[in-house]
């Protein structure tokens, strides 16, 4: 249904009486890697932590999804059973500070600013234009470089230099341990380690204990987190609203735990 029609049904729209609308978070999540091979100046911690305290996030949900997302502190959405709310106020996310990017620029060696590569796939273009815009401000000049995502794979395979940012698409409908999972492999690639090449056999272990039944705990969860968070090997940005026009009277009763709705699981309210 388009931006429009949903005006439609909307509190006070013309159809507004007999419909309403179901919002809920979609288990997507929209975020950006970082190329950690020796030969991108992603590699240094310090560019890749400037980079997550160039973007604005509030921003990039206004420009790109017109509002409708919800800002994210990991690479899974806030409504996995296991996602931490304590995550969303914390300071240690790189919070927009455009003082501080420059800072750690500076420190890293590229105090007049520095050339980099953002890979991604032409459904994200207008996400990767935001990105440049931001990052931009800082002294980064982005390249924006557009590729199939098969295509991406094999010229990252063949020439780890190529690229230093790559826009991707994290999804768990479940639990945040899926998301990390899903966002860390070392064993996916046909080269070695993560998407971005990095290869640690720390976070391995740690995911690898979450995804037990004896070793997922919130301590074990909170740790992988926090590792993943200090060295910034991806950024989660967002997951997008999805919405849903229902038949006024009809209550979702029935959903996944991705807060997806179960088509056809409703009860009928004679309100």
């Amino acid at each position: 249904m388009s931006t429009d029609d949903l005006e439609l049904v909307k509190e006070g729209g013309e159809l507004s009486d007999d419909y309403y609308i179901h919002n809920y978070v979609s288990g997507i999540t929209y975020c950006y890697f970082y190329n950690t091979d020796e030969s991108s100046p992603c590699s240094d911690v310090r560019v890749r932590q400037a980079i997550g305290y160039a973007i604005d996030t509030d921003y990039i949900i206004q420009v790109v999804w017109t509002g409708e997302a919800q800002a994210t502190h990991e690479v899974g959405a806030s409504s996995l059973q296991d996602y931490d709310p304590a995550w969303d106020t914390e300071d240690n996310y790189y919070q927009y500070d455009v003082d501080k990017a420059k800072e750690l620029l500076a420190e890293a060696g590229y105090a007049d600013g520095l050339d980099l590569v953002l890979n991604t796939t032409s459904g994200n273009s207008n996400l990767a234009v935001v990105l440049q815009a931001l990052l931009a401000q800082v002294g980064i000049d982005v390249e924006i470089q557009i590729m199939d995502q098969a295509v991406a794979n094999q010229y990252k395979e063949s020439d780890h230099s190529c690229w230093d940012i790559g826009i991707n698409q994290v999804g768990s409908e479940d639990f945040m341990y899926n998301a990390f999972d899903k966002a860390y492999p070392q064993d996916k690639y046909s080269w070695e380690g993560t998407a971005g090449y990095w290869v640690d056999e720390d976070l391995k272990n740690m995911i690898s204990n979450l995804l037990s039944v004896e070793g997922h705990s919130d301590e074990a969860l909170q740790e992988v987190h926090e590792y993943t968070v200090g060295l910034a090997l991806m950024y989660g940005i967002a997951n997008k609203y999805s919405n849903m026009v229902l038949k006024s009277g009809l209550i979702p009763v029935l959903s996944s735990t991705g807060q997806n709705i179960y088509y056809g699981a409703f009860y009928w309210s004679a309100e």
